[in-house]
């Protein structure tokens, strides 16, 4: 709602507050929103609304979720959001916001200060950071280290004892394992065990150009609202790197295939050869499907390792039945374009003998295809 001096109040739809148990409060407190104008000097003579104002948001705490109430909970600061776009370069909030750019869009990363804020110049602690599309938030500590030295940690309240790394040796160290994968951040623990935190709930499709070169830039919508629904609550990927620091641990089959996946828009073959047989299953849920729909849009790609990845999943899918996961090319003609190309074909990505002979089997008349004589 709007005040007649302009400020606007706004309040919760639903009575049910999320993260209760970090907060430490009941069910019944609520939050309200209280953004002051503050207008810049000049009138509008236009009439539509062009006057230029500066607004200083800040999230309040409530005892109770009626909106007649007026009892602020003075157990709970008020929170001030901090405005990414403005802030300085170089600055701890710029540098915060760019990094956290690579999960979601700005505009859905919410910064917020426990600071007492009077103007929109007053510097101030990063207390909170809350990501709502990707289901994320971040919470500062400050850390006292055994050699006496202190560290302020940005700390996930959704993967416990986990916070942000800061050490470019450990971001140098995962893109090597991503390549040009580059929509991550990296989390470690105390004991400087790796993780890889990667957002599925952006919907990955390579980059269409002209038929002159095959493009391997990721496009990434993030707002097509079917994808993110078949997501559930868990919206991101967690990878742990393996103690050799040479391979990512996939933990669900919904991760290894949305890892495959980007592997394929990528260009990454030899990567996708090696997680093929991981990405398996007779029973797909939504979200699973969902991304194994996605391999339908890479049929373009006429590298001789993609013919090969390709076929590999036709003949590791071929037990399964026609109801579940059915691949969307033609073996047949992927099995031509393998053996036209076979000499290009890297050693990593190279089918079996055993594979080569079950794939020719289903290029017969038998299965709907035949090999040219």
């Amino acid at each position: 709602w709007q005040s007649e001096d302009d400020n606007i109040i706004g309040y919760e739809i639903s009575n049910k507050i999320e993260n209760v148990s970090e907060i430490g409060v009941d069910s019944e407190s609520s939050t309200r929103l209280k953004i002051t104008l503050a207008k810049h000097k000049g009138s509008d003579n236009s009439g539509f609304c062009n006057t230029i104002a500066d607004g200083l948001v800040q999230r309040i705490a409530m005892v109770d979720s009626e909106e007649e109430s007026e009892n602020v909970d003075k157990n709970r600061p008020t929170l001030t959001l901090l405005n990414i776009a403005t802030a300085p370069a170089g600055s701890l909030l710029k540098q915060i916001g760019m990094l956290l750019s690579r999960l979601d869009n700005l505009s859905q990363v919410l910064v917020w200060s426990e600071s007492e804020v009077v103007d929109a110049q007053q510097p101030c602690s990063i207390d909170i950071i809350e990501l709502p599309r990707v289901n994320l938030s971040f919470r500062a500590k400050r850390v006292e280290k055994i050699d006496g030295s202190v560290e302020h940690r940005l700390y996930s309240n959704d993967n416990d004892g986990l916070y942000i790394s800061t050490s470019t040796n450990a971001r140098d160290l995962v893109e090597k394992l991503l390549g040009s994968i580059d929509h991550f951040i990296v989390l470690q623990n105390e004991d400087n065990d790796l993780f890889v935190l990667i957002p599925g709930c952006a919907l990955p499709r390579r980059l269409h150009v002209d038929g002159s070169h095959l493009s391997v830039q990721v496009l990434l919508d993030r707002r097509n609202q079917e994808w993110i629904n078949n997501m559930g609550e868990i919206r991101c990927y967690l990878y742990p790197v393996h103690s050799s620091k040479s391979f990512l641990i996939t933990p669900s089959l919904a991760s290894s295939m949305y890892l495959m996946v980007m592997y394929f828009i990528t260009g990454a073959y030899q990567e996708v050869y090696k997680m093929v047989e991981s990405c398996v299953s007779e029973d797909l849920t939504s979200e699973e499907l969902q991304i194994f729909n996605q391999l339908e849009f890479l049929g373009n790609d006429n590298h001789p390792d993609a013919h090969a990845c390709r076929l590999k999943l036709s003949a590791v899918t071929v037990g399964l039945g026609e109801s579940a996961m059915k691949c969307p090319w033609s073996v047949y003609e992927e099995m031509l374009e393998y053996v036209k190309k076979y000499d290009y074909v890297s050693s990593a990505c190279r089918l079996t003998t055993e594979e080569e002979l079950l794939l020719l089997k289903m290029s017969t008349p038998s299965f709907g295809y035949r090999l040219p004589t």
